[in-house]
């Protein structure tokens, strides 16, 4: 996977044609290190955010992960992305910058 191929995915997760799912450790960090924080700025980090890693390969996830950085009312907050095979974004933790 290519960062543009990334890039696409996030897209089309943004404008609802791919879905986004939160692990309990995402809410978990995010609760921790962000109070408040919550899906709508989530989403906005994701539909307007800047990819700002090349995508890893992660062999014992079977899948890419991605960093995505954007400006929301909490601060300027990077979330890291998995890219599963089937193209669906699964969001495992974030932290301020």
């Amino acid at each position: 996977m290519t960062k543009k191929e990334a890039e696409e995915i996030l897209h089309l997760v943004g404008v609802g044609a791919l879905n986004v799912l939160y692990s309990n450790h995402f809410w978990q960090r995010a609760h921790e290190r962000v109070p408040g924080f919550n899906s709508p700025a989530a989403m906005d980090i994701l539909k307007y955010g800047t990819v700002i890693s090349d995508p890893q390969w992660s062999k014992q996830y079977g899948n890419h992960t991605v960093k995505v950085r954007g400006q929301t009312d909490y601060g300027r907050i990077t979330i890291v992305v998995a890219i599963s095979f089937l193209d669906d974004a699964f969001c495992v933790t974030l932290y301020p910058d």
